[in-house]
């Protein structure tokens, strides 16, 4: 297969713009104080409900490190609160406050604006396979452990 950096490029901007928009989306909803990657967060804990850190990183396909720092800054928010698990008080658990799930149904239509932009001038079988070809892409990467090359 040849080496084909268009996908790599286009990629990025998907990225870049998505990410530019969802910050305008989320400060025109009085979120501004919210980084699109929290984002992720919020969407494991809405789906999911309370997990520990490191589930939480595994969910959302970041570093413990790198989670640990949002989750610290959306608790500063007073999104979330850690707390100690059910199960085994020894550990902590990270789970939306009042004021975290107050938020769904915003962070619903936000996404939902996203969807729509990114999606726009395709057909519904077009959406099916963007969809469809993201996720094989993205399955060839492990997120629960250190890439080997």
């Amino acid at each position: 297969m040849r080496t084909n950096y268009e996908i790599l490029s286009q990629a990025g901007r998907l990225r870049e713009g998505a990410n530019r928009f969802l910050i305008e989306l989320l400060r025109k909803d009085g979120l501004g104080d919210v980084t699109a990657a929290c984002g992720d967060v919020f969407h494991a804990l809405f789906e999911g409900g309370p997990a520990t850190l490191s589930d939480l990183a595994l969910k959302i396909r970041r570093a413990k490190a790198t989670t640990s720092v949002m989750v610290d800054r959306l608790e500063r928010l007073g999104y979330v609160e850690k707390r100690p698990r059910m199960q085994d008080r020894r550990s902590l658990e990270v789970a939306l406050t009042a004021k975290g799930e107050s938020f769904r149904s915003v962070m619903d239509g936000v996404a939902e604006r996203l969807n729509e932009k990114i999606l726009e001038g395709f057909t519904e079988a077009e959406a099916a396979e963007l969809e469809r070809l993201l996720k094989k892409a993205v399955g060839n990467f492990r997120f629960d452990a250190p890439e080997k090359l």
